[in-house]
């Protein structure tokens, strides 16, 4: 796994180098991808999403009261709206630059 780190920060490193522009995006859609993944994961084994209760859901085990998953996955999914929010005020004048 070290190995795979190095060579992802290598990349990333090249791609900041000469590719900054598509680098910047590709760091902001990802961040997003990954707290809305996060979100609906919690949301999931919550209860949130679905109508039966099969306990382990997504391989994450699970007690009696699984209402903390769900507020978790609200903070993530509203965390992931308010970061959408934010790049779309501060950096709308960067869509020419894709």
């Amino acid at each position: 796994m070290g190995g795979i780190a190095i060579a992802i920060s290598i990349v990333y490193w090249i791609g900041l180098r000469f590719m900054p522009v598509v680098s910047i995006w590709v760091s902001l859609i990802m961040t997003i991808v990954l707290f809305c993944l996060i979100a609906f994961v919690f949301l999931y084994n919550g209860g949130a999403l679905t109508d039966t209760d099969v306990q382990g859901r997504l391989g994450i085990a699970t007690g009696q009261d699984r209402a903390f998953y769900t507020i978790y996955g609200g903070f993530c999914m509203a965390f992931t709206i308010i970061t959408i929010i934010v790049f779309i005020c501060c950096f709308h004048q960067l869509g020419p630059t894709i």
